[in-house]
C-alpha cells in the first residue's frame, strides 16, 4: 500500500526504494542467504533489460550484496507472469484490459507455456545457455524489447490467471 502513492504519482525511484526497504528488512529478519526476489517482473530484474528506465530493486540488490548479507551469487530472481486475466492497461487511471497470451505469436514462449500448462502454473528454469545467447523479442509496456531472460531472471513462473491488484481497486471495471 505504501508504494501505491508513488505508483499513482509516477515516482518510480521512490517506489523502488519502498520495495527495496521491505526486502532488506525481510532479509535482515531472516538472516539467511540466498534470497529470492518475488516483487514483479520489472522490479525483480537482476540485469535491467525491460522498462521502466529507473534502477529496479533486483539490479540494486545484485550490485549491493553487502546490504542484505549475501554474496554476488546468492541472489535469485523470478519472473512471474499470468497466462490470462485482466490488468490495468495503465496504472494511473485507465480501465482494466483483458489479455490471453495464447492469442500471441506462434513462437512466443509464454504462449507455449500457457498452452502446455492449461489451468495449472508452469515453472521454467532459465539456466540453459539458450536463454543467455542471442536476445529474444518480447512486448513490454507497449513496446518491443530485446531481452536475455537467463541474465535477467533465474526462473519464470507463469500462473493461469491474473486480476487487478487490490491496491488498484479504484481502477477495476473502468
Amino acid at each position: 500500500m505504501r508504494s501505491l502513492t508513488f505508483r499513482r504519482s509516477r515516482d518510480d525511484a521512490a517506489r523502488e526504494a519502498v520495495i527495496r526497504d521491505r526486502i532488506l528488512a525481510a532479509a535482515g529478519a531472516a538472516g539467511v542467504a540466498p534470497i529470492v526476489v518475488n516483487t514483479g517482473m520489472f522490479h525483480a530484474q537482476r540485469e535491467r533489460q525491460l522498462p521502466p528506465p529507473h534502477e529496479p530493486v533486483g539490479v540494486w540488490l545484485a550490485t549491493h550484496p553487502e546490504a542484505w548479507g549475501g554474496g554476488p551469487t546468492a541472489l535469485r530472481t523470478i519472473a512471474f507472469l499470468a497466462a490470462r486475466g485482466a490488468l490495468p492497461s495503465h496504472f494511473y487511471g485507465a480501465s482494466a484490459t483483458a489479455f490471453d497470451v495464447r492469442s500471441t505469436a506462434d513462437n512466443d514462449l509464454a504462449r507455449i507455456l500457457a498452452e502446455l500448462a492449461g489451468d495449472r502454473a508452469a515453472f521454467l528454469l532459465l539456466h540453459d545457455p539458450i536463454f543467455d545467447g542471442a536476445p529474444l523479442e518480447v512486448w513490454a509496456a507497449g513496446a518491443k524489447e530485446l531481452v536475455q531472460p537467463g541474465r535477467m531472471f533465474d526462473a519464470m513462473v507463469q500462473y493461469p490467471t491474473a486480476t487487478v491488484l487490490e491496491s488498484l481497486a479504484p481502477y477495476r471495471g473502468r
